[in-house]
């Protein structure tokens, strides 16, 4: 079985900014000439939880481990279409 790790990030994450982990890890991989091993999308306006497509959209959470909420953000219409593509 072959196949390459897919890495989806999102461009309106409030809490980590996916966009540019996915950079660095393809920078990374090329440096390790294995850029061809990865590939990355990044949706621009979606916020930071992609669910499953067709789910109720998650805007925050409450994090027991560090003690206060999370905002997850993302205009809704192109968090909800990077769901379905994703």
């Amino acid at each position: 079985m072959s196949g390459k790790p897919l890495y989806l990030a999102s461009g309106d994450d409030q809490n980590l900014n996916s966009g540019d982990c996915a950079r660095q890890i393809y920078r990374q991989s090329k440096e390790c000439g294995r850029e061809d091993l990865l590939e990355s999308v990044v949706y621009p306006r979606a916020g930071h939880l992609l669910e499953s497509a067709y789910t109720n959209r998650c805007k925050q959470t409450f994090s027991k481990a560090i003690g206060f909420h999370l905002a997850f953000v993302g205009d809704a219409i192109h968090h909800a279409k990077a769901q379905e593509y994703a």
